[in-house]
């Protein structure tokens, strides 16, 4: 397949208590490679991220909560691909998490 680049973003609100927090979400394909980044400006050392990439409808493959902003997904099938992004924080460690969720655009490969 030849070289194939897309990227796109996508702005998303997070409500945290009284405070409005919005994040940022960008998805790349080059080659088989799907890259994800998510900025979160007010992101802290409690700020989590999970990926769950999706073949047309169906989830092909999860990478659970880790610490990363960015994730890269390697394609091995032709097909439609979306990422459903999941970013959990809290403000101290007592607090309990908001969980918010956002999807990329989709990108064929």
């Amino acid at each position: 397949m030849a070289w194939l680049h897309r990227a796109y973003c996508f702005c998303c609100r997070l409500n945290l208590g009284v405070k409005t927090l919005y994040f940022l979400t960008s998805s790349q394909l080059v080659g088989d490679k799907l890259t994800v980044s998510v900025t979160v400006p007010e992101a802290n050392q409690y700020t989590q991220y999970a990926y769950y990439l999706y073949r047309g409808s169906s989830i092909a493959q999860k990478q659970l909560y880790i610490n990363h902003s960015e994730f890269t997904f390697v394609l091995s099938e032709e097909g439609m691909y979306s990422v459903k992004v999941f970013v959990q924080t809290k403000a101290s460690p007592s607090a309990p998490y908001e969980k918010h969720t956002q999807i990329t655009r989709l990108h064929r490969y």
